[in-house]
C-alpha cells in the first residue's frame, strides 16, 4: 500500500497522536473501526477534516494547543534529510539514527500503528489464466504500508518478521533505493544478533537494546552514511583497489604462502579447536576497497556482495575504534545466518613500523614508512576464522606477514595511493595535455569560488538553491574533454567489479551536489531495471547536467561504431565492430555523466571511448578470489 500527496506532515502526525491520545484514555489495545478508516484513507482525504467521532472544533483545539513533546516529533522527522529508526512489533525501539530512542518513544508507537494498520489490509487479489481469484504471495505486494509521502518528506517502511524499519528522508530517493537501503540495515542489524527474528518472534515484548551496544549503533550510522555517499553502497558493487597487476600478484601470492601457515604447528586433532580448516578467508584492504582475496581450498565461491559489503563497513568501523590489531565476532547471514564468525584485522603499515623498531637490524631491512595516512586507513589484514580460539594462530600469521612485507611495504602503498583515484584522463587521452591542464585549473578556481558562496550562505542562514551551479555549468566553455564527459562508472561482468572515476573539477562542486548526482544515477539504474526493451538504454537531460545509462548490447553498440566511431569521426579514435563488441561483452553496465546539452549521440560515442579503455586495463581493476592449500 502506497500513500502519496501533497501536503505537511505535521498534519498527519496531528491527527494519528490524537487517535494514540483516545485510544489511551479508553485503554484499548488496538486501534477502533474509525481510527483504522481514518488511517487508510489517502492524505488529502485525511488533511480534508478530522477523524470520525470528533467534530472540528475538537480537532482545531488540538492542533493549537499541541504539547511540546509532540512538537518535537515533528521537528525530528522536518529538521533531518534523512532519518533512520528500528523498532519492534510490540513498537518498543531498537534503534534511532539521531537522537535518543527514550525521548522519541511516543514516535516509535506512531510507526508501529501505521505498520501494524498496513500490515492489517488484506492481500490484493488478481485473475489467473482460468478466471479464478488468487492472492498474490509476492514480498513487493504483501509488504503492506511503504511508503508514505506529503509534501517532501517520504516515509519509507520495511518488515522483516518482528522487525520494523522506517526510512524518513527529504532528499527525494526513489522507494527501490530506500527499500534496499532498508534490507541493508537488516542485514547489518542481524551481522551482531544473528538470532534477533527468532527472539522477537519467542518473546514479542522483549527489549533489543540490551542487545545492541553503542559500537553497533555506531556501526549502523556508518552505514547509512555510506549508503549517501560512497558509490559501492549505492550501486551494491564490489570495488576493487586499482593498482598494477604484478604489485596485485606479489600481494596475493603473501597471503597464499601464509594461509593456515600458522596453523600447522599445533595437532590439528587437538580439543583447543584451532584446527586448519577453522581458518576461512584471508583478505588485504585498502582504504574500503579489496587488493586481494584467498578463499577456502574446497570452494572458489567469493563472499555474497552484502556480504562483503558490511564486512567492509565493519572493518572500516574497528579500526577507527581499535588501531592496531582487533579481533571482534561478526555474522554473515548470507554466508552463515546461524551464528558468529570472528574477525582478525591489522594494520599491516602499523605492524611494519613496530617491527622494524623491535626486530635487529641484520634480521629485518624495512624503509620508513611515513604515517600520513589520517583517518583512511593504510594496508589492513582481515583474516576470517569460525573458532573463537583461533586468534593465536592468525596473529602469528600476520607477523609473518609483516616480516615479510618489510622491504617492500613503502612502494606497495604508494603503488595503493598512486592508483586509487583513477582519473578522468584515463579514457580522455584526446586532448593535448597543456590544453587539459589549463581548463582543469580554471574549473577548479570556479568551484574553489562556488564552494565559498556556499559556506558563507550557510553561515548568513540563507537558503541554497541548485541554481548557481546550474548557471556555472551551463555558462562554463570549457570541459575536460572534446564529448563533456565528466565523470564515469563501469561495472565489469567479472563478480560485477565497480570501476569509477574522480569527477572533473566541473562537477566538483559541493558533497550536496555530488549526493545529487549520485541519486540521480540511481533512479535510472531503477527505470533501467524496469525497462523491458531488448537494448536498454536511459538518457537523462537536465539543466545541471546530462547522464547515460545502459547495458551494452549488439544492438547497441553497432550503430554507435558503424554511424561514427569507425569513420574515424570520434576524436581520432578508430576501432572496428568486432573490437567494440568484444569489449562491450566484458562489461555490464555503464554509467556517465556530462556537461549539459550534450548531444544523445555524442554521450553514446563517450560511452564506446568509456568501455573500450576500461577493458583495455581490465586486469588493474579486480582480483580473482584464490583458493587456498
Amino acid at each position: 500500500m502506497e500513500q502519496g500527496k501533497d501536503g505537511e506532515v505535521c498534519d498527519v502526525l496531528d491527527l494519528i497522536i490524537f487517535d494514540r491520545a483516545v485510544e489511551q484514555q479508553s485503554n484499548e489495545r488496538a486501534l477502533g473501526n474509525d481510527g483504522d478508516a481514518t488511517l487508510l484513507q489517502p492524505v488529502g482525504a485525511i488533511e480534508s477534516g478530522p477523524p470520525a467521532g470528533t467534530t472540528a472544533a475538537s480537532s482545531n483545539n488540538h492542533s493549537e494547543d499541541r504539547p511540546a513533546d509532540d512538537q518535537q516529533l515533528v521537528d525530528t522527522l522536518q529538521k533531518r534529510s534523512k532519518h533512520v529508526f528500528i523498532l519492534t512489533s510490540a513498537g518498543k525501539p531498537i534503534f534511532t539514527r539521531y537522537g535518543d530512542e527514550n525521548a522519541l518513544s511516543d514516535l516509535f508507537g506512531v510507526f508501529q500503528v501505521l505498520i501494524e494498520t498496513g500490515l492489517s489490509r488484506p492481500r490484493p487479489t488478481s485473475v489467473s489464466a482460468t478466471g479464478r481469484n488468487v492472492q498474490s504471495k509476492e514480498r513487493g505486494e504483501d509488504a503492506g504500508l511503504r511508503c508514505i509521502t506529503a509534501g517532501d518528506i517520504s516515509m519509507h517502511f520495511h518488515v522483516e518478521g518482528k522487525l520494523y524499519y522506517v526510512l524518513v528522508t527529504r532528499t527525494g530517493e526513489s522507494s527501490s533505493c530506500c527499500l534496499r537501503q532498508l534490507r541493508q540495515l537488516h542485514l547489518q542489524l542481524l551481522s551482531f544478533v544473528p538470532n534477533a527474528c527468532d527472539i522477537l518472534k519467542t518473546c514479542p515484548s522483549y527489549d533489543m537494546r540490551r542487545l545492541v551496544s553503542h559500537a553497533d549503533a555506531r556501526l549502523l550510522r556508518w552505514l547509512i552514511k555510506r549508503n549517501s555517499n560512497e558509490e559501492s553502497y549505492l550501486f551494491r558493487c564490489l570495488a576493487a583497489a586499482p593498482l598494477l597487476v604484478r604489485t596485485r600478484d606479489l600481494l596475493q601470492t603473501l597471503l597464499v604462502k601464509h594461509y593456515r601457515s600458522s596453523f600447522k604447528k599445533r595437532n590439528v586433532n587437538s580439543a583447543d579447536g584451532n584446527e586448519r580448516s577453522h581458518h576461512l578467508f584471508s583478505f588485504f584492504l585498502f582504504r574500503g576497497r579489496v587488493v586481494c582475496a584467498v578463499g577456502p581450498p574446497d570452494s572458489s565461491a567469493p563472499l555474497h556482495i552484502d556480504d562483503s559489503l558490511l564486512l567492509i563497513n565493519f572493518v572500516r568501523c574497528l579500526v577507527r575504534l581499535q588501531p592496531g590489531e582487533s579481533w571482534a565476532p561478526l555474522c554473515l547471514p548470507n554466508f552463515n545466518g546461524s551464528g558468529y564468525l570472528w574477525c582478525y584485522c591489522a594494520d599491516m603499515s602499523r605492524m611494519v613500523r613496530e617491527l622494524s623498531t623491535s626486530v635487529p637490524q641484520e634480521e629485518v631491512t624495512a624503509p620508513e614508512v611515513p604515517d600520513n595516512r589520517g583517518d583512511c586507513g593504510g594496508l589492513l589484514l582481515l583474516q576470517i576464522a569460525c573458532s573463537q580460539t583461533a586468534f593465536a594462530p592468525l596473529s602469528e600469521q600476520a607477523n609473518s606477514i609483516a616480516l615479510s612485507l618489510c622491504p617492500s611495504i613503502a612502494s606497495v602503498e604508494e603503488a595503493l595511493i598512486s592508483h586509487e583515484r583513477v582519473p578522468l584522463s584515463l579514457v580522455t587521452k584526446d586532448l593535448r595535455k597543456d590544453r587539459l591542464e589549463q581548463e582543469n585549473k580554471l574549473l577548479e578556481k570556479m568551484a574553489t569560488l562556488v564552494s565559498a558562496a556556499e559556506r558563507h550562505g550557510h553561515r548568513s542562514g540563507s537558503a541554497r538553491t541548485d541554481k548557481p551551479d546550474a548557471e556555472l555549468l551551463s555558462r562554463s566553455p570549457l570541459f575536460s574533454n572534446t564529448h563533456g564527459l565528466q565523470w564515469f562508472a563501469v561495472v565489469l561482468k567479472a563478480s560485477s567489479f565497480l570501476v569509477y572515476s574522480e569527477p572533473s573539477p566541473a562537477m566538483r562542486l559541493s558533497k550536496r551536489v555530488r549526493k545529487q548526482q549520485l541519486r540521480l544515477l540511481v533512479r535510472l539504474r531503477d527505470e533501467l531495471e524496469l525497462l523491458e526493451a531488448a537494448d536498454p538504454v536511459v538518457i537523462s537531460n537536465t539543466p545541471e547536467l546530462s547522464a547515460l545509462v545502459m547495458r551494452p548490447t549488439s544492438g547497441i553498440i553497432t550503430p554507435v561504431v558503424q554511424q561514427f566511431v569507425a569513420r574515424n569521426d570520434y576524436s581520432g579514435m578508430s576501432v572496428s565492430v568486432s573490437e567494440a563488441l568484444s569489449a562491450s561483452r566484458r562489461v555490464r553496465e555503464v554509467m556517465l555523466l556530462f556537461s549539459p546539452h550534450t548531444p544523445k549521440q555524442q554521450m553514446m560515442m563517450g560511452a564506446v571511448h568509456v568501455i573500450m579503455s576500461i577493458v583495455a586495463r581490465e586486469a588493474e581493476f579486480k582480483f580473482k578470489q584464490i583458493q587456498g592449500s
